[in-house]
């Protein structure tokens, strides 16, 4: 008995000490596709749960937490697409991560004494073969299009101003609660950065730095943004300091020296008179002054 037969013939006993067994799902004989539900131990993943093929990559994917967490609140929402094979295995076509992540749910749920769930399964009628259930596999993988990051901000923020709990959010969006409270965060930011946003010019975190200010000092910290492009890894650092009109951190593009010596206005004296000191555009006896002030 392979795994997660085993499973599924647990969770069956489980069911019936525990009075819950759920009515037997009645399956389609007719060519037709039919919809019923069923125990994701009992559906077969190509190459996961038996020798064939399969997709290596996705079937070796780590599993999710905040997905298992997803699974076990509001249940698989997608039904998962499967063909009866010759030897009446269900095998699935699409829904490998949901049928994992829905018998992990499952495990977590009988440890705390709990009802297992089932899943909603397609299964395809007529004669399906392997090479079809590959195509739709890739069709269903290529037509799946995230939400442009300003849109899952101002829908989480959407959710939270109708009083849903920061938690339950992350839990719908499998993130952690941390990055809800980022994207709450970043929501109130104006039209412009959310433009730079889903351009892919800044990231959540930047924008959330840039919602603390009014909306003129927003646009004009994307317009040195611009100018400078920093690495990622520095962008937020760099728009704060814009913001908040303090040095640069790092190293600094010589087109981005050009335009802080063009507004020395919006910057400390000393910061930059040490920049024309690097460029040698200071005179001899200011030289002389810095010099002596580090004891050179």
């Amino acid at each position: 008995m392979t795994d997660h037969s085993a499973a599924a013939a647990l969770l069956d006993d489980w069911a019936s000490r525990a009075g819950k067994a759920a009515p037997k799902p009645v399956e389609p004989q007719a060519p037709a596709d039919m919809l019923f539900r069923i125990a994701p131990e009992k559906l077969c993943i190509p190459g996961y749960d038996d020798t064939q093929e399969g997709d290596p990559y996705r079937n070796a994917l780590p599993i999710d937490p905040a997905m298992v967490l997803s699974v076990m609140a509001l249940g698989v929402l997608e039904p998962i697409i499967v063909r009866k094979r010759p030897d009446g295995v269900l095998e699935v076509i699409a829904g490998r991560q949901r049928t994992r992540h829905a018998r992990e749910a499952n495990r977590r749920l009988l440890a705390e004494g709990e009802h297992p769930i089932t899943v909603l399964v397609n299964i395809k009628g007529g004669r399906f073969s392997p090479e079809m259930a590959f195509i739709v596999d890739t069709t269903l993988n290529e037509h799946r299009v995230n939400d442009p990051p300003s849109v899952k901000v101002r829908k989480a923020a959407k959710m939270a101003a109708q009083g849903i709990a920061v938690l339950s959010i992350a839990t719908a969006y499998r993130v952690e609660p941390q990055m809800v409270e980022r994207w709450l965060q970043a929501s109130r930011a104006s039209m412009p950065v959310a433009i730079a946003l889903d351009a892919g010019k800044i990231t959540i975190a930047t924008a959330a730095d840039l919602s603390l200010h009014d909306e003129l000092a927003q646009i004009d910290a994307l317009e040195k943004l611009a100018l400078i492009a920093p690495q990622r890894s520095a962008e937020a650092a760099v728009a704060r300091a814009i913001v908040r009109r303090e040095p640069l951190p790092g190293s600094v593009p010589k087109r981005a020296v050009r335009w802080i010596l063009d507004a020395p206005e919006q910057f400390s004296a000393d910061f930059i008179r040490g920049i024309k000191f690097v460029r040698g555009e200071l005179t001899a006896e200011e030289v002389r002054e810095i010099l002596e002030r580090v004891g050179r």
